[in-house]
Formats: C-alpha cells, structure tokens, sequence
C-alpha cells in the first residue's frame, strides 16, 4: 500500500481580531465611557426611532424619558405646553394681514414666526402648497 501525501492548508483570516473575554470586557468599557461624553442631544439623536402610530402620545414619552434626557425633557415641556389650536388659527394669524392679538403680540418675534413657521408646514400637505409669501425659510446664524 502507498502512503498518500495531504496536504491541509488553513485559510484563517489574520485581520480579524478575536477578543477573549478581558478585552471584550475594555472594549465595551472604551465604548461605555464614549456614550457618556456624548451630549444629551447626541444620545437622543442616537435613539432608534419610535414607530408613527395614530395613538402616540408624545407627553407620555417625554414623562418616560425624562430621567434619560432632563435637559431635552425641559425644553420639550416649554415647547409642548404652546397651545397649538391657538396659536396657530387662522384668525389669530392671518398670513396675509399679519393680524395678532394682545396675547400673541407679547411672545417673542422668533417664538412667533417658529410657531407660524410650524403652522404652514403642518397645513402644507393638507393644502397642497404653501403660497410664496407664507414660505419659512431656515435662517442662518
């Protein structure tokens, strides 16, 4: 009988690295300390995002998370708790005579022209487009 020569060649790939359980342990150390120099904002822009359904109640969450992001949770209170119905009817804000009561002339001109701002691209869909002269455009600065 002969003897028959194999040849047994192993194809290991050398660039992949395999942690044993010290280094995955610095590893998800490293990463750990990372996410706690990101800023709040960073770490909610990191978030997966929440599913779109009818019954979603957005003070709910924010009541939820707040302990997560206190900061974000302040300002999301602050905006929230504009009374949207009146801001943003037609009466109250006629884009064409720029009418404004007594209680909508003591907000803040950036406060004012967001919330109108908001206004028309909440109704844009609805109304198909929103005319020239009632665009918000994005200011810089």
């Amino acid at each position: 009988m002969g003897v028959e020569q194999v040849e047994e060649s192993s194809s290991f790939d050398h660039s992949i690295e395999v942690l044993g359980g010290d280094e995955e342990f610095e590893l998800y150390k490293s990463q750990a300390v990372s996410s706690l120099n990101k800023s709040e904002l960073e770490r909610y822009l990191g978030e997966q995002v929440e599913n779109n359904t009818p019954n979603f109640d957005i003070l709910s969450w924010w009541k939820v998370n707040k302990g997560k992001y206190p900061i974000l949770a302040k300002i999301a209170k602050d905006i929230l708790a504009i009374p949207v119905s009146t801001v943003a009817s037609e009466s109250a804000f006629s884009a064409s005579g720029r009418f404004l009561s007594p209680h909508h002339r003591r907000l803040h001109p950036d406060t004012l022209e967001a919330l109108m701002c908001a206004q028309n691209w909440i109704w844009a869909p609805f109304r198909g487009h929103i005319p020239e002269e009632e665009v918000c455009y994005r200011r810089s600065g």
